[in-house]
């Protein structure tokens, strides 16, 4: 039974993913055509300052609370009220970054986008406690509710506004009424309700926690969100509406089934943080499900890129192609490596995850200069080159040896969707190349190619699948849940 919940916790919040991928698929062709890439430009350089504002909002206290009783009300009420504060702190700081920011990359429009977007930072605050509250007693499926609603009331409205000739600010409804809709919905879903209490003391459990998973966050930010203003410095809004295209395509495997299994896996894992073994076996298990469905679209997407942005999004977007196709394997690794996250928080290795952050950080923004002085394209392969060396050679080391995992083992339990992945992504440019095959039926071809390699994965990792799932059945029904444990504190 308990895998039976967890199953279809994971299965509401990829349904939910689903739906708003659908979604946001279907509506990208649309808002391609109907606006410019320096209009996406524009967003992407007026979001770092937004993003910024997220990424430290809540310094990590509501990942934290899961692990606390909701009867624990001071504990509770003292970080929502702290939450708060600091969100409006910095949603008062990017409201004063806009018209430095104007100024600084001389686009004077963009003032104005982030004087809008500056009130994202304390929205999401208000989200992040009832959120927990949701997690805790394991509601996935009203949170996957209240997903699928935002996302597709802020839809609706960029597509509107973009018909009605609105240029950017359809992308900035987006991006504002998503998190007005969430908040909204979530304060009539959760009992979570703050008391007029706050001490400073009830937080001292919490602290470490937020301060690695805040600075974490942060990190997490720098290395990628410094990107756009780079981009938008160096090379203009066009390039960077691009680059922020081709970024924006490439995580929606993750979006849709990494991130979910995520956020279910975390509850889960926290509950089984004694049990180091157990924890090995569902890294192993999830590692190899994921990479099944993952890595065969996006690698062979990757390889029929340019043929799925022209019939799509339309030629102007033709450049973002090749872009996509260097952050596909990319994107691929990163779907698997996300998996790994709950795990370290569940064990409060928060300081590992966090001093990888700060080397890769580093190691990025050393790099990231000199890329971006010749092409967009130069700043996506190096960001390839960064990510797949550093990763390899340090970072998944490290983020495996808490469960005692070694990266050739990790290695050997992928080695089917690799194989099989690359090899259908070589075939796929092969068949192409052999017969001039158009835009279209290139398209249906890669698709086509996507099922057969999935299928032909499930096929050969059959009794391996099937065995797993027996193993995780025995581990679920082992595993107390939060709420049967009693959710114990922070001190065990």
């Amino acid at each position: 039974m308990a895998l039976r919940k967890f199953a279809f916790n994971v299965a509401a919040l990829s349904m939910a993913r689903a739906l708003q991928t659908i979604a946001s698929v279907a509506a990208i062709p649309l808002l391609a055509r109907l606006l410019e890439p320096s209009e996406f430009g524009l967003l992407a350089l007026a979001m770092p300052f937004v993003l910024f504002g997220m990424a430290v909002g809540d310094a990590g206290l509501g990942q934290s609370l899961v692990r606390v009783k909701q009867s624990d009300t001071l504990v509770w009420s003292s970080a929502f009220w702290l939450i708060i504060g600091i969100c409006t702190g910095l949603s008062a700081f990017v409201l004063v970054m806009a018209l430095p920011v104007a100024w600084a990359f001389e686009q004077p429009a963009v003032a104005s986008v982030i004087a809008v977007l500056a009130s994202v930072p304390l929205l999401q605050g208000l989200t992040t406690l009832p959120i927990a509250d949701l997690q805790q007693r394991e509601k996935f499926r009203t949170l996957a509710a209240v997903e699928v609603a935002s996302s597709f009331a802020a839809l609706l409205s960029a597509v509107l506004l973009a018909l009605g000739g609105a240029g950017v600010w359809a992308l900035v409804s987006q991006a504002t009424l998503y998190w007005v809709v969430k908040a909204a919905i979530l304060a009539l879903t959760s009992p979570f309700r703050p008391a007029f209490k706050f001490q400073w003391s009830a937080l001292e459990g919490h602290f470490t926690f937020s301060r690695d998973s805040a600075i974490g966050n942060l990190l997490s930010f720098f290395s990628r969100q410094i990107d756009p203003l780079v981009i938008g410095k160096l090379l203009g809004a066009a390039p960077l509406g691009l680059y922020t295209m081709a970024n924006r395509i490439v995580v929606l495997p993750q979006q849709l089934l990494a991130a979910p299994a995520q956020n279910a896996l975390y509850v889960k894992m926290v509950s089984l943080r004694h049990n180091r073994a157990a924890l090995r076996d569902i890294v192993m298990i999830s590692s190899l499900a994921v990479a099944i469905l993952v890595f065969p679209p996006l690698l062979i997407a990757g390889a029929a890129s340019n043929a799925f942005f022209h019939a799509f999004l339309s030629a102007k977007w033709g450049d973002g192609a090749v872009i996509f196709a260097v952050l596909a394997p990319v994107a691929a690794i990163q779907s698997i490596s996300t998996l790994w996250v709950p795990m370290l928080l569940a064990l409060e290795q928060t300081t590992l995850r966090l001093r990888i952050g700060i080397e890769l950080t580093v190691l990025w923004l050393l790099v990231l200069p000199f890329a971006a002085m010749h092409s967009v394209l130069a700043v996506a392969i190096a960001y390839a080159v960064v990510y797949c060396g550093y990763s390899f050679t340090r970072a998944f080391a490290a983020y495996l040896s808490p469960i005692g995992v070694k990266v050739r083992e990790m290695a050997a339990e992928l080695a089917a969707p690799i194989f099989v992945s690359v090899g259908a992504a070589i075939a796929h440019i092969a068949l192409v190349h052999a017969f001039q095959i158009g835009t279209w039926a290139e398209v249906a071809l890669a698709l086509a190619e996507m099922a057969a390699a999935i299928g032909l994965l499930v096929a050969l990792c059959w009794r391996r699948l099937r065995a797993n799932v027996g193993q995780l059945r025995a581990l679920f029904a082992g595993g107390a849940t939060l709420s049967e444990e009693g959710a114990q504190g922070v001190a065990d």
